[in-house]
């Protein structure tokens, strides 16, 4: 599943992943540019998108190293973010 946190942290804001997309790692990935966003920390963020097929979890963005997962929906430590 791609993500507007996705779109917004590669396509617009042109940052990238810890790995490429053939799998090699690769210098000067997480957010190198924040754009107009004020107190961003490289973090777990999750937007509020429920994953589907298991019930409990939820779609999350890390912005450290531009990897979306699922993790539990119920961890308090995330930042939300609605988007």
């Amino acid at each position: 599943m791609g993500s507007e946190m996705a779109y917004l942290f590669f396509n617009e804001l042109g940052n990238k992943a810890v790995f490429n997309a053939s799998g090699t790692g690769q210098s000067g990935y997480g957010v190198t540019n924040a754009g107009p966003f004020q107190n961003h920390q490289s973090h777990v963020y999750w937007p509020d998108t429920e994953y589907a097929p298991i019930g409990g979890l939820a779609w999350s963005f890390y912005t450290g190293g531009g990897r979306q997962d699922r993790d539990e929906k119920n961890n308090s430590g995330w930042p939300a973010i609605f988007v």
